[in-house]
């Protein structure tokens, strides 16, 4: 039987929930509020501060039949909560497109962001990452975020092909562009801070796109200038959508995983003696993957209707697929709230599923598995000195400030 949506929202008990106000993840704990929808309503419907209603789904089979079905559950709406009346850029960015359009922006995109090109470049990173670590280890107090900013920068940045003297601005604004409404990044209301964000990064990738018209390189940003949609050229417009997709997905994701990593192993000194003692980056990374899930949810359109956790929904309904929860599910991660890096089964979703599966997987996972190596190398423990805060998003599980001493070996 379908649940109408109710403006109280309340489960079975009279405890309400609310899944939607970006306050709530830099305040709350989300994870009770999914651990109780797993239990009591895996398929649940609430409405938006404007009245629109939209399904959540929480358990992994959930989660997982919503990302690999493209077909019936459509990305050319919007991808957030935050945009539930439909993204402008929907048909136009790579995250925001299903089909053949998709496809060929993937491949265009993957020429770039291969295992293979990838792999490569890790004599040319690795020392990028060793400084990044040497800067932070045996200095003192730092804000681990505010010296992480550059991190995707240092591992993609070449690759998209951002000139360096816009990653502080571009580390900064792809932020803002999804959390508008977080108080350290906010430059007036949330509406005004989104639209300076836009404005700024569109100027710099217009910018951009100019001179690689001008004189092409080895970079995204030429490939996608030299890319097809549908049979034609990608408009400038286009192509500035979609330099914006691929930064923000390195910008706003990456460095979220270092920072919980650091905030569990402060936690527990002991458990950072014991990996460290193993020497695997691989495992401890696959951990921190599920733990952090940078992404919380990925929102999708029904465009038919169809039976979802046996709960029939109609096409043109909103269904938000909570990937943080199903990375905590019970049913499939065992003593999920454990951090675990020697976890024997780890189908973790922190790169999506399906067709939308992290087109920037390879580079991440190069990436994050340098810094780990050479924090494994170079750290003997982290010790936090001051209160956390967590990121106004409920787009993206994200740390604003991490106060910790970076202890030496």
């Amino acid at each position: 039987m379908r649940m109408e949506p109710y403006d109280s929202d309340e489960l079975p008990g009279n405890a309400t929930i609310d899944l939607y106000p970006a306050e709530f993840y830099r305040t709350g704990a989300p994870h009770s509020a999914w651990r109780r929808l797993r239990a009591e309503a895996p398929v649940w419907q609430q409405l938006a501060p404007d009245g629109t209603p939209f399904w959540s789904v929480t358990r992994y089979d959930d989660v997982l039949g919503v990302l690999r079905d493209a077909e019936h559950f459509t990305s050319e709406h919007s991808t957030m909560l935050s945009v539930l009346q439909g993204d402008p850029e929907a048909g136009k960015a790579i995250n925001l497109i299903d089909g053949r359009g998709h496809r060929s922006l993937r491949t265009s995109g993957m020429r770039h962001l291969s295992a293979s090109r990838v792999r490569d470049r890790e004599p040319i990173v690795r020392p990028l990452m060793t400084g990044l670590v040497d800067a932070v280890a045996g200095r003192g107090e730092v804000d681990l975020v505010r010296e992480l900013t550059v991190l995707p920068m240092l591992a993609a940045a070449d690759i998209i092909g951002l000139p360096r003297e816009h990653w502080d601005d571009l580390s900064r604004w792809t932020m803002a562009g999804v959390a508008p409404e977080d108080p350290t990044l906010a430059r007036g209301s949330g509406p005004e801070t989104l639209m300076l964000a836009h404005l700024e990064l569109l100027t710099c990738f217009s910018e951009l796109l100019a001179k690689r018209r001008a004189q092409p390189a080895d970079d995204l940003v030429s490939a996608l200038g030299a890319a097809e949609l549908e049979g034609r050229p990608l408009t400038d417009e286009e192509v500035m959508i979609n330099v914006y997709a691929f930064t923000m997905g390195a910008a706003i994701t990456t460095p979220q995983i270092i920072h919980h990593l650091v905030l569990v192993m402060a936690e527990q000194p002991l458990l950072w003696e014991r990996v460290t003692a193993s020497g695997d980056a691989d495992l401890l990374l696959d951990e921190a993957l599920r733990w952090a899930t940078p992404t919380n949810h990925l929102l999708r359109l029904v465009t038919q209707d169809v039976v979802l956790g046996g709960q029939p929904v109609r096409k043109g309904d909103l269904v938000a697929a909570w990937v943080g929860s199903a990375n905590r599910d019970e049913s499939v991660f065992e003593d999920p709230f454990r951090f675990d890096p020697w976890r024997a089964h780890n189908p973790h979703l922190a790169f999506g599923f399906g067709p939308h599966f992290c087109i920037g997987a390879h580079a991440a996972r190069v990436g994050l598995r340098l810094v780990i190596e050479e924090l494994m190398k170079r750290v003997v423990r982290f010790e936090l000195t001051g209160p956390v805060q967590h990121l106004a998003s409920n787009f993206v599980n994200g740390v604003v400030r991490l106060p910790v001493v970076v202890h030496a070996r």
